[in-house]
Parts: structure tokens; C-alpha cells; sequence
């Protein structure tokens, strides 16, 4: 028997086992993972942004235990060379019998055609050691796979005839099946950065959306303006509708309304009055050839003259031809996306480096000056003070100290480890998408983390490199927790570079950016109004496919331009021209701030009137590289 201290000592010991047991098994009770037969996965691919950008919704259904850990996507278009070589992963947490959604975006690189493109998504445990569900996904963003139609509707049984296959004819006029389905949006839907982000086409009629909050309307208007198609039928709360958006995306007004049926095959346009929807008398053929269209940034807008409930409304060739007409419509009114190379990338990324020059002169001055030093001045200063035996000290310790200013003034051309460039692109105004490009390079092949805004959305390489042969390897993976987003990149060689973005939605606000252009015979004439707290070292200025570089517009400035512009097919190629042109002039500076004006043109692909001014940026936008970063912000506003 244990008595006294001892006896304490013991029951003490005792107690803190059992404390320690049950805190053990509770920890236990909380981090059981599902049985891999226990997690339903399913997914859905949606392209965005005018092909920009994908979307992956992907469902999880737990049928076992409580259940926390990452949804990983593997996506690999080489199929004789590496199945996995760029991976994005999500933490999700699902409850026992719940069903969850995660939306994975990222940017598409360029070149790669997503619909043969290799996927499979993976249920890993929350410390990413164990797999726990594979799921193999096949034509995920198969362009004759169905399309998702959004519906707001007080009604929406009344418009199910949407729901149906349909032949979209192409230009070589041959058709093919597109099935769509409909799902009815609640108002809070709009916002919730899933729902809308896979749908197609967007149907309003006869709902009140002067009813909806402004930041849901307004995640309408930039769904839109990335890529949506928006049909409204002028039913019941027809005049709340257009009143309802802002002006400059719909100034329409219902003038009067009339059922289907009183139609006639030739009726003339009159029942809604436009001051913007006249894009060269271009209707919907058949649709009572009162339906107009127009482009809206990467997207559009359909208006119906008539209610899109009416029971009289002949809704086969209706259908039909709502979706054949506006699909070959709008594929064609918006600028073609232009794909930068490869090579065109490596060239960009070469003019953002700059050169670091060897400074003769400064290195020839200061052998020179430590050889009168070490020489007559040092001889005699130790003659002067009868010290001359002292020279053995002297000059070594001189020499010393000249190398360690040598080895100071080369620091400048000494070879960096890892090196990064960024280009914010942002609208003045604060709405709308935020682009970051990143360039990195590092001089060995350690591996590198970047740390991004915490509301990042999207992220990802834009670039496809050569990868690793290791199947189960990829190159680059992009992870979102509960703490931020990061990119982690695997180089395969030494001094090799990489390219990403990262997108997200309502950044900072920069002040006003305003102008009024016009194109005459002599070129783009009009004024510019920098209100931003910025001095721009240049302002891109582009308008109906004619562009313009004006140095030195500082905050507060108003600059006119007086009919000059170059006239080129593709603006993005020429400033990047021009950009190279600099560099060879040894004008390293002027360079960069092309080749990143050239990154803020491929951003804003689409638009046909735009400005950009650009700057100097000291906001750092990577955290926790422990390298050098070198930020320039592009503010731009457009028609």
C-alpha cells in the first residue's frame, strides 16, 4: 500500500493518464475521416470570363461520419507524357448525411483545350497524407454537354420549355445536339460565388428585380460583362427591370406592351424604346423580329419585346431560335481571344527582367584609387611617421577593405536566387474582376510558395511547361484553406521561369479615371481626366481597334489627344513589340512598363474602348516569398 506522499504522487499520476485517455479518444471521435464508400463525389465544368477562366463545382454527399479534409483536381492535357501535371485543392468540411459544394477556379492556360484535357478528383484527410476517394472524370467541359439556364421567374414551371435539346447550327452548317437545363435562382443565389459562375444564359421574365439587393444585381451586370448571355422578356414588371440595372449597362424603357399573338411575321420594332440596343438592327430572327441584341463586355444582353410566359408564344421555334441566334451572335461580336505563346511569354518575362550592366567605370576608378593608396600615398604617410615597417600590415589590411567595396558595388549584377514581377490590373472604380500576372524565376529548383490575398478566387500557372515524367507528380498545385490561397511550383530544372494569375472580385477602389473618345479620319480624338491619386508613366488608350501611348499623365492631369493612333489587328502583339524595341535600346525601365501594359491589353480582350494608366506599385502583392518583388499597377477604365 502506498501511503503519504507517495500515495498523493500516485493518485495525481492517476488522474492525469485518464484526462489524458479521454482527451485522446475525443480528439479521436473528432478527426474520423469517411470510408471512401461512405463520399459521393459528382462535378460540373463551366468556362467563364470569355474562356478565361474555369469553374469546377464539385458535390461531395457523406454518408458516414463527420467528415474534414481537401478535394483535390488533377488536370493533365499530355496524355503520353505526364496525367498529372497541374493539381487545385480545396478544403471542405461535410457533416454526417450532408452534401457540399466547392467551386475550384483557375485560369485556363493558354493553349489548352480543357475538353480532352485528363481530370480525376481526389478526397484526401486534412493533414494530406492519405487518400481516402478517387474519382476519374471524363469530358467534363464537353461543349455538347449541357448547359445550365438560370431563371428568375415568379413563375419558372412557365418557362420549363427552355429546358430541351436544341440544334445549334455552326458556320460550316452542320448541327449539333446541345441539351440545357433550367434551375430556378433565389435572390441570395446571385452572390454566392457558385450559382451563377456555372451558368450559361441567365432568363428574366416577369420578376421584379428592382426587388433584389444592389449587390446582387450588380453580380448580375459583372456575370454579364465575363461572359453571360442575358434574356429578358418584357412581362409583367417589365419597367422595374430595365430601371432596375444601371444605365449604362441596359437604357431601354417598355414604351408599351402587347401579347404574342397580336404580332405580326413583319411587326416593326416600337414596344420598347432603346438608346443602346441598336447594335446594326441585329434582331432574333423569328423571335416576332422584335428581339435585340448587344455586347456587354465579354457577354451580352437579348431583349424580347413580349412575354416570355405568354401562353401564346410558339415556344419550339422560339427556343430553337433563341439559342441558335444568340449562340452564333455573340461567338462572333466579341473580339476573338488572342492566346500569348510560349515563346511570347518567355520574351515578356525576359523584357520585365531588365539587365543588370557591369559599371565599368565605377570598378576601373576604384583600382585605381587603391593603387595610388596602396602605392606613393601609403609609402608616404608611413615615411612621414618613421613607420615604415609597418607596410606589411598596412597594405594587406587596405586590400581588405577594397574588397569588400568591390564585392558592394557588384552586388548590383550578382545572379538573384528567385526573382518575381507582378502586374496588377485593376478597374478605377473598384467593380468588377482584379487580375494579378506573376512572373517568377529562381536560379535553383527549390521548390516555390506563394501566399495571395486572402480573397483571392481564382489562381493558377497561364503557362504550359514541360513536366515531370513521375505520373503521380505535378508541377504546380494551387491550395485554398481556411487561412488564404497559395500556389506551390515545382521546378523542373535550375533558372527556369513560371507564369501565373490570380483573379478576385471587388478590389480596392483607385478614384476616377474618365474620357471621351471618338475615332475620326485622322485618328482618336477626345480628353482624358486622370482624378486617381496616381502619376502614370503611360496611359494605353485604345478605341475601335486603334491604340495610343501617352507618357507622363500625373494625378490630376487632363490630356487631349489630337487624331493620332496606330491601327493594328491585335494591340497586344504591337505593344509588345514596341516593348522589345525599348529593351534593345538599353531603355530598361520604359520596357518593363510596355511589357506590362501588354499583360493589362491581353486582359482586356474584348472591350473595344479602353484606357489604362500605369505605375510603380510599393503594395507587395505575394506575402512570404523572402525574395525580391518588383509590382506595377495598371488602373483602367473602359466605355
Amino acid at each position: 500500500m502506498f501511503k503519504g506522499r507517495k500515495w498523493k504522487f500516485m493518485r495525481w499520476a492517476f488522474m492525469l493518464i485518464l484526462v489524458l485517455m479521454s482527451t485522446v479518444c475525443a480528439a479521436g471521435v473528432l478527426r474520423v475521416q469517411a470510408a471512401d464508400d461512405d463520399l459521393d463525389v459528382g462535378a460540373n465544368g463551366k468556362l467563364t470570363d470569355g474562356g478565361h477562366t474555369a469553374n469546377v463545382v464539385i458535390t461531395v454527399t457523406n454518408n458516414g461520419d463527420n467528415f474534414g479534409g481537401y478535394v483535390r483536381l488533377y488536370v493533365s492535357e499530355k496524355y503520353n507524357h505526364n496525367e498529372h501535371q497541374m493539381a487545385y485543392e480545396c478544403y471542405i468540411s461535410v457533416a454526417e448525411d450532408e452534401t457540399e459544394n466547392v467551386t475550384i477556379s483557375f485560369p485556363v492556360p493558354e493553349g489548352m483545350d480543357l475538353e480532352n484535357a485528363k481530370m480525376e478528383v481526389d478526397i484526401l484527410n486534412e493533414k494530406k497524407t492519405t487518400t481516402l476517394k478517387i474519382q476519374k472524370l471524363y469530358h467534363l467541359f464537353d461543349s455538347n454537354g449541357s448547359a445550365q439556364i438560370g431563371l428568375l421567374c415568379d413563375e419558372p414551371s412557365a418557362l420549363d420549355y427552355l429546358t430541351r435539346s436544341v440544334g445549334i447550327y455552326n458556320y460550316n452548317y452542320n448541327t449539333n445536339a446541345q441539351n440545357y437545363e433550367s434551375q430556378p435562382l433565389m435572390p441570395g443565389e446571385l452572390t454566392d460565388g457558385i450559382t451563377l459562375s456555372t451558368m450559361t444564359m441567365l432568363v428574366i421574365d416577369d420578376f421584379d428585380i428592382s426587388s433584389l439587393k444592389k449587390d446582387e444585381i450588380t453580380a448580375i451586370q459583372n456575370w454579364v460583362k465575363s461572359g453571360g448571355i442575358l434574356v429578358i422578356g418584357t412581362g409583367e414588371n417589365g419597367d422595374e427591370t430595365f430601371d432596375a440595372f444601371d444605365d449604362d449597362f441596359i437604357d431601354a424603357s417598355l414604351a408599351s406592351r402587347q401579347p404574342y399573338e397580336d404580332y405580326s411575321y413583319y411587326a416593326n420594332s416600337g414596344y420598347i424604346m432603346f438608346s443602346d440596343i441598336s447594335y446594326g438592327k441585329t434582331y432574333v430572327q423569328n423571335m416576332a423580329r422584335d428581339a435585340q441584341m448587344k455586347t456587354e463586355g465579354r457577354g451580352g444582353i437579348v431583349l424580347a419585346q413580349f412575354a416570355l410566359t405568354d401562353p401564346d408564344l410558339d415556344t419550339g421555334y422560339f427556343t430553337s431560335d433563341l439559342f441558335a441566334t444568340t449562340t452564333a451572335y455573340f461567338s462572333t461580336a466579341n473580339v476573338k481571344r488572342y492566346e500569348l505563346s510560349d515563346n511570347e511569354m518567355e520574351t515578356l518575362f525576359g523584357v520585365m527582367q531588365g539587365k543588370a550592366n557591369l559599371n565599368a567605370k565605377l570598378l576601373g576608378a576604384i583600382v585605381v584609387i587603391y593603387v595610388i593608396l596602396v602605392g606613393p600615398v601609403l609609402y608616404l604617410v608611413l615615411k612621414k611617421y618613421d613607420k615604415r615597417e609597418k607596410i606589411w600590415y598596412a597594405v594587406p589590411a587596405m586590400s581588405v577593405v577594397f574588397v569588400l567595396i568591390v564585392f558592394l558595388a557588384s552586388r548590383g549584377f550578382a545572379i538573384k536566387n528567385r526573382m518575381f514581377e507582378t502586374i496588377r490590373v485593376a478597374r478605377a472604380d473598384g467593380t468588377g474582376m482584379e487580375a494579378d500576372y506573376i512572373f517568377g524565376f529562381s536560379s535553383s529548383q527549390k521548390t516555390w510558395t506563394l501566399n495571395l490575398d486572402e480573397d483571392t478566387e481564382s489562381a493558377g500557372p497561364i503557362s504550359l511547361n514541360d513536366s515531370y515524367n513521375n505520373v503521380d507528380q505535378y508541377q504546380c498545385l494551387t491550395s485554398r484553406n481556411p487561412k488564404g490561397m497559395q500556389i506551390s511550383y515545382r521546378p523542373n530544372n535550375v533558372f527556369e521561369s513560371a507564369f501565373f494569375k490570380s483573379t478576385q472580385s471587388n478590389p480596392d477602389e483607385y478614384g476616377e479615371l474618365s474620357f471621351e473618345l471618338e475615332m475620326k479620319r485622322s485618328g482618336i480624338t477626345g480628353t482624358i481626366d486622370n482624378d486617381t491619386d496616381f502619376d502614370f508613366d503611360y496611359v494605353l488608350v485604345v478605341c475601335d481597334g486603334y491604340y495610343q501611348i501617352i507618357p507622363d499623365v500625373e494625378s490630376g492631369d487632363r490630356y487631349t489627344l489630337s487624331g493620332f493612333g496606330r491601327n493594328q489587328y491585335n494591340n497586344e502583339t504591337a505593344i509588345s513589340q514596341q516593348a522589345r524595341q525599348l529593351y534593345s535600346k538599353e531603355d530598361y525601365r520604359s520596357a518593363k512598363l510596355y511589357a506590362a501594359l501588354t499583360m493589362a491589353a491581353h486582359e482586356l480582350q474584348g472591350e473595344s474602348v479602353f484606357v489604362v494608366g500605369i505605375t510603380s506599385s510599393k503594395d507587395k502583392i505575394l506575402q512570404g516569398i523572402g525574395n525580391s518583388e518588383e509590382s506595377f499597377l495598371c488602373i483602367y477604365e473602359i466605355e
